[in-house]
């Protein structure tokens, strides 16, 4: 009887890389099917009606374009631990795209709630002067004044997967990338609706 070890595929090997394949696959499809419906917020204007033109938006992948960061992942390179105190599971039906003023309704719940712990964001950046400083030139504001920034912002959850420029902290500096927060992350936002940070990772936010 011939040896067909080395005359053909290893079997085993074979069916657990295309398990892999598989998986990657179907992984991709949920992440898209995810991010199907997201909005974008749009700080120029006063319409609080959701646009559903997103501009191009729309051709955005998270194979190329984004990070789609889920509501209790911490992140790459945070600039800071969690000091989210919780986040919200939000029914897929009830999300919407577009883009949309920050004034929007059913832009965010919890405002009501301490989402976030300000004391603590503001407490570890004190002590660490340095991500301190980067945290405020993000928001082109003198480190002097991250307190005050930062104690002017509203712990909120949102209620709708959205586009942000997120920043992460590597090498003494922030590094911002794409991403869209799901829906039922905790975030500070400031009176124009627009979040500001991410309190998972309390890495600044701005609009993309």
């Amino acid at each position: 009887m011939s040896d067909q070890s080395n005359n053909g595929p290893n079997l085993k090997e074979w069916f657990s890389q295309s398990s892999s394949r598989r998986f990657v696959a179907l992984a991709s499809a949920v992440i898209v099917a995810l991010i199907a419906t997201l909005v974008v917020i749009n700080t120029s204007s006063d319409d609080n009606s959701v646009k559903t033109d997103l501009s191009g938006l729309s051709d955005l992948t998270p194979e190329n374009n984004y990070l789609f960061q889920p509501a209790d992942s911490i992140g790459p390179d945070p600039f800071t631990p969690s000091f989210a105190n919780y986040i919200l599971e939000v029914p897929t039906e009830n999300l919407e795209s577009g883009i949309v003023s920050g004034s929007s309704t059913g832009l965010y719940g919890g405002t009501g709630e301490n989402a976030c712990d300000i004391d603590k964001l503001v407490a570890f950046l004190q002590e660490n002067p340095d991500i301190g400083a980067a945290w405020a030139e993000v928001q082109g504001i003198d480190p002097s004044e991250l307190e005050d920034f930062i104690r002017g912002l509203t712990p909120a959850i949102l209620l709708q997967n959205t586009l942000v420029t997120n920043h992460g902290y590597s090498d003494g500096e922030a590094t911002p990338f794409l991403a869209v927060l799901e829906a039922g992350t905790a975030v500070l936002v400031d009176e124009d609706g627009i979040p500001r940070a991410r309190c998972a990772c309390g890495n600044p936010l701005l609009v993309p």
